[in-house]
């Protein structure tokens, strides 16, 4: 091989190395992990509480309902998830349904700072279209808050 040749294979080996070594290679302005997992850190400051909001023996236009979810650190912050609803009316009477509603107040009241008060509405109605008849249900209400790490 002619001399020429081999100086620029060499210089293109080279070449080559350095490239996979710079690519390789971490920068030192990457973010490495300090301690402990950030994920695992939260994860220890989410509780979820589910609560249950039950109305029984109700007549008339539906009328606001609210439980408790209580935690066991402060709350820095949290949110409201509607799980699911039953609605009836009370006793076996099979009626016609004209409305059925329920609602969920998705601002909680911080009470103390680790308990959160939910609030919510449920009603149904028959055919005659008033809010005559007696009726029961229960909304089930998921609450999530991020807590104090202490």
């Amino acid at each position: 091989m002619k001399t020429s040749m081999q100086f620029w294979c060499g210089i293109g080996a080279a070449l080559i190395v350095g490239i996979a070594i710079v690519m390789f290679r971490g920068s030192s302005s990457m973010a490495q992990p300090q301690g402990e997992d950030v994920a695992v850190t939260l994860g220890r400051c989410i509780s979820t509480k589910v609560v249950t909001l039950k109305v029984e023996n109700q007549r008339g236009e539906p009328r606001i309902v609210s439980s408790k979810a209580k935690f066991d650190r402060p709350v820095q912050g949290y949110w409201v998830a509607v799980v699911g609803s039953d609605i009836q009316f009370q006793g076996t009477t099979e009626k016609y349904i004209n409305r059925q509603m329920f609602s969920v107040d998705p601002f909680a009241k911080l009470i103390d700072g680790t308990e959160l008060e939910v609030s919510g509405k449920l009603g149904i109605k028959d055919g005659s279209g008033d809010w005559d008849d007696t009726y029961e249900g229960t909304i089930t209400v998921a609450v999530t808050a991020v807590l104090s790490s202490r």
